[in-house]
Parts: structure tokens; sequence; C-alpha cells
């Protein structure tokens, strides 16, 4: 007889429903929290698209250039692309063409995204 166990689905990851007050040792609660603002925001969006957009955020310039996006998440162009769009449609970065190496594309943050890394920040603190 084999024990089954019920794991969180995402959109209760998402929501924070499964976990809002303790963690299960996948998510820390600080991770759970930014997690909660991210989606107020941004609503359901996958993975890949939310790390893209902290890894931007995480720089100390909020601007970053997608061949290291690409390089840090082992992912095609194709599908760092979607993940690029997404983050454009919603306005929470921009992308232009690097002045010196016009192969290079740049990623940075708009005001919106900035506001919602104050945000995430401030949810932080108590």
């Amino acid at each position: 007889m084999t024990a089954t166990t019920s794991s969180p689905t995402q959109g209760e990851l998402m929501s924070g429903d499964s976990m809002s007050t303790r963690s299960s040792g996948l998510f820390s609660s600080a991770s759970i929290q930014a997690i909660n603002v991210f989606h107020e925001y941004c609503g359901n969006i996958d993975i890949l698209t939310m790390y893209v957009w902290w890894n931007v955020a995480a720089t100390k310039e909020e601007r970053m250039d997608c061949a290291t996006l690409r390089y840090d998440y082992k992912v095609t162009a194709v599908r760092l692309t979607r993940s690029i769009k997404s983050l454009v449609n919603l306005k929470l970065i921009d992308c232009t063409i690097d002045k010196t190496d016009a192969r290079r594309k740049i990623v940075y943050l708009t005001h919106k995204g900035k506001a919602l890394k104050h945000d995430i920040i401030k949810s932080f603190t108590p």
C-alpha cells in the first residue's frame, strides 16, 4: 500500500491558499509573499516569466542582456522571447537594441516594473 500526498496546485501556490502561514520546505514564506504580490500585479503567468522579471529587477542597474538571461536559464531564444513579450505586454519591462552592438537586446524595468519591485520589497518589511 502506498501513501499518497496532496501537493498544492499552481493556483494555490500563486494565491498562497495552501501555505499562507507556514512553509512546506519548498518555498520560504518570503518567497510566497513575493509570489502573492507579483500575482496581484500580473495574474497567472508561468514561472520562467516571473524569474525573468525578478532577475532583471534584482540587478543594480535594473537592466540585463537577453543573452545573459538565456545562459542563466538555459532556454531557447523562442522561449525567452515569449516570456519577455508577456512582460512587455504587462508593461513591467521594455526591450531595446544595444547602441554599441545591434545584435544585443537589453531588457529593463519600466515605471510599473519598478513599482512592483518596490511593493515586493515593502511586503517584506513589517
